[in-house]
């Protein structure tokens, strides 16, 4: 695979990305192939936009038709608002996934120690019932159940191996 077939794949946002960060590590011919398929990229994005946008846009503040080129309204001079008719084509629903999970609160490593290491799990659901955050709280109460099935489970175990040995 060639360096311009591999950097194709990407969008305009991260062929930039490369461009301003990351130029010690190309030669000046690849930055040279990169700045091209920054431009391709731009060039085919704004047509995509273009493409979407409805031939009149109705002015938000006085309701007047205008063509969808004009930055301002022809008749109060107010700024269009475009950008609800472009469709983000940039994210797809697993990138929005991944971003919320990247950025949420994940609590799985909470549950899972809540649930082998129930003594940890009931000191843990207790600082989170301490939180603000409604998020965290609901953390802490699962933390607590949790340790408390744990220790229910491990106590029928351990009975019901006890009792087998005698």
């Amino acid at each position: 695979m060639s360096f311009r077939d591999e950097m194709e794949q990407y969008r305009a946002t991260d062929l930039e990305l490369i461009l301003n960060t990351q130029q010690a590590f190309y030669s000046e011919e690849e930055q040279c192939i990169l700045r091209e398929l920054l431009a391709q990229k731009k060039q085919h994005e704004e047509a995509e936009r273009q493409a979407k946008l409805p031939s009149t846009i109705p002015c938000e503040k006085c309701g007047a038709p205008n063509d969808s080129h004009n930055e301002n309204c022809a008749f109060c001079g107010s700024r269009l608002l475009k950008e609800k008719y472009y469709i983000s084509d940039d994210t797809d629903s697993d990138d929005e996934q991944d971003e919320s999970e990247e950025y949420g609160q994940n609590f799985t490593f909470h549950y899972v120690i809540s649930f082998l290491i129930p003594l940890v799990g009931l000191m843990v659901g207790a600082i989170m019932l301490t939180k603000d955050d409604a998020e965290k709280i609901r953390c802490g109460k699962t933390c607590i159940i949790t340790a408390i099935v744990s220790t229910i489970l491990l106590g029928i175990i351990w009975g019901a191996v006890v009792s087998s040995l005698f």
